[in-house]
């Protein structure tokens, strides 16, 4: 029984190269030329912290620009970029930072719903 796994072990990257070098023949289609019609500028950038492993994309809104680091969620103005408020959740983020109908969420390992009266407090009226 050792040996048959042991030689499935040594089988299986070979079948998996095989698999991967398939070649139909199709070549890609040719890329258009096209001339750029818009100017894009960075009117202004801040540092939220250290996000951990996780990929966290801020949530734009028509008045803010909410992102969040792993253990803080920032409300920044979406002109100037001055921050408005920041929490500290006392929870580690790993999700994205979603916002809209008045409320600001991320992921997390653990449920927090409804947000804790300390929460909702450090938010509100900032």
């Amino acid at each position: 029984m050792r040996l048959n796994r042991q030689f499935v072990a040594l089988l299986l990257p070979v079948l998996l190269v095989a698999c991967s070098s398939d070649k139909s023949g199709v070549e890609p289609a040719k890329l258009a030329d096209f001339e750029s019609v818009a100017n894009v500028e960075i009117r202004w950038q801040q540092d939220v912290g250290d996000a951990g492993f996780s990929v966290l994309t801020p949530a734009v809104t028509r008045e803010a620009v909410f992102a969040a680091s792993a253990k803080r969620i920032f409300r920044f103005d979406r002109n100037s970029g001055k921050q408005v408020w920041r929490i500290e959740p006392g929870f580690v983020i790993s999700g994205g930072v979603g916002a809209g109908e008045g409320l600001v969420l991320v992921g997390s390992d653990k449920v927090i719903w409804p947000p804790t009266k300390k929460m909702m407090a450090s938010c509100a009226g900032r």
